[in-house]
């Protein structure tokens, strides 16, 4: 979706207009770039707030192509996926910046990666137990906890297992040592 109003200088002029005449908070698609590792999670947060001028702005449009992206954007199931990426992504890149600044030091690092561990155990078990409310965008596109489906329930207990996984390979138990660190 992205893409193929990015690619196109006339649809992203066009979707800026759109944006304007709705009223949207933001007016434009940011483009995703591998370079910057934060650009993913803004990318999917900004499809996410723009997602119903981007579902008036496909339908306006006589493409075959963008009759797929107005079914998706119509679609519960991937508006729910479209949360829950949002919400994971906000979550992670908060830990990335909280990571990132001069003064720093790796017992911050340390302590926030671990932070971190314990929250996605914490929202394993409550997803587990029924309760969503820790995505805060997944809860806003559920109606009720009918609402979420097996597949999202699923996903968040796999990528939370993975997460988990590879904190877990990377991080111990005890604290790490940091004597060599410490000027004598």
């Amino acid at each position: 979706m992205v893409n193929f109003i990015k690619n196109s200088p006339l649809n992203t002029r066009m979707l800026r207009l759109l944006c304007q005449e709705l009223n949207a908070e933001e007016e434009s698609l940011l483009f995703h770039t591998d370079v910057r590792l934060l650009s993913r999670g803004n990318v999917v947060a900004r499809v996410a707030t723009l997602k119903e001028e981007l579902k008036e702005f496909f339908d306006r449009n006589e493409k075959e192509k963008t009759r797929k992206f107005v079914n998706k954007l119509s679609d519960n199931r991937w508006i729910k996926k479209l949360a829950y990426l949002n919400d994971i992504f906000s979550r992670i890149n908060a830990v990335n910046r909280s990571l990132q600044g001069y003064s720093a030091t790796v017992i911050d690092f340390v302590d926030k990666l671990r932070a971190f561990q314990m929250k996605l155990k914490l929202w394993q078990e409550k997803v587990t137990a029924g309760r969503y409310d820790v995505f805060e965008n997944m809860s806003l596109s559920a109606l009720c906890k009918d609402d979420v489906d097996e597949f999202v329930i699923d996903k968040i207990l796999v990528n939370n297992g993975k997460f988990l996984s590879c904190f877990s390979k990377e991080m111990c138990t005890e604290p790490p040592d940091v004597s060599f660190y410490i000027p004598l």
